[in-house]
């Protein structure tokens, strides 16, 4: 996983398939079917955006052929009323090392109020050097850790409610 633009607007097509998000989870064969690139392309895009955390593992029991995923997190769909009776999260920082041969492995996972804070924790756990933004995702920045570990170093906002409804209307 080395995103670049062309990587990044698969993943922009991807999180398009998924959205409006609903909750619902999606097969990964749905999604290798409606969003137009190579199948190999697509999948190792699945599995970036699961180790970027924009998105989950859902029922992943059965197949190993395919995966069923969500996105991570509602957003705001404008057709619906909001049901976030907190409007306003609190922005926080989510480091941790992600593993490049399984999505669903990380380690060392902090959150953070400040960005410099998260910075210096991945610093010291991976020696993370310096973070790069991954093309197509607006919040979220990796650093390659090496080839001998085979990890990423990952940094993302998260938002943090304090009070909600069910957040998948």
């Amino acid at each position: 996983m080395h995103p670049d633009e062309g990587t990044g607007a698969i993943y922009r097509k991807i999180l398009e398939e998924l959205s409006p998000p609903d909750g619902h989870a999606v097969s990964s064969a749905r999604i290798l079917e409606n969003v137009d690139a190579d199948t190999d392309d697509i999948s190792d895009a699945i599995g970036d955006l699961l180790r970027f955390g924009e998105l989950e593992y859902i029922n992943t029991s059965g197949s190993n052929m395919h995966v069923r995923v969500r996105l991570h997190r509602p957003t705001e769909n404008p057709h619906e009323q909001a049901t976030l009776t907190d409007a306003r999260p609190q922005q926080q920082w989510l480091a941790y090392i992600a593993d490049d041969h399984n999505p669903r492995t990380t380690r060392s996972r902090r959150l953070f109020t400040t960005r410099a804070a998260a910075e210096r924790h991945l610093e010291a756990v991976g020696g993370c050097d310096e973070l790069t933004p991954v093309p197509g995702l607006e919040s979220v920045w990796y650093d390659y850790l090496g080839e001998c570990n085979s990890e990423y170093a990952v940094l993302r906002t998260e938002p943090i409610f304090t009070q909600f409804d069910d957040p998948w209307p």
